[in-house]
């Protein structure tokens, strides 16, 4: 997915802050899953930035999201995921940035586990509401 912003002053033709934004997102289904897996999938992601991203001042931001989709996940694996987050600059920022980012899925458990900053666990947590319905007026009240 990308995403291109533009903003500009009183007319199209006088534009500033022009950026992109790009999304990818890897999903695969394992028999398990250990950290040492997850580690390879944290460098692949590094190695994918380093050939997809085109360094410039345009570039705002690419994240690129791994999705496992496993029987069940391990307490070491659940630990590793849930505190993990991963931002690198790029010219200490006046290239954008990228992130790495880590899901893992159980569906038969019912579990889900996800890195600090994404939200791709409630795309795949597909036995939950996808919407969270947020409360009228009168039951904010009361």
């Amino acid at each position: 997915m990308e995403v291109h912003t533009r903003k500009h002053f009183l007319h199209p033709a006088l534009s500033y802050a022009e950026h992109e934004a790009a999304e990818h997102l890897f999903a695969a289904r394992r028999d398990g899953v250990r950290v040492a897996d997850l580690e390879r999938y944290v460098d692949l992601g590094h190695d994918l930035a380093e050939e997809w991203i085109e360094a410039d001042e345009e570039h705002y931001g690419t994240d690129f999201s791994f999705v496992l989709v496993v029987p069940e996940i391990p307490e070491a694996v659940r630990s590793f995921v849930s505190g993990f987050k991963d931002r690198t600059m790029i010219k200490y920022g006046y290239h954008g940035h990228y992130e790495v980012n880590l899901v893992v899925v159980a569906p038969e458990a019912e579990a889900v586990v996800a890195s600090r900053s994404t939200d791709l666990d409630r795309a795949f947590a597909v036995w939950s509401s996808a919407e969270k319905e947020s409360p009228g007026l009168l039951e904010r009240l009361f």
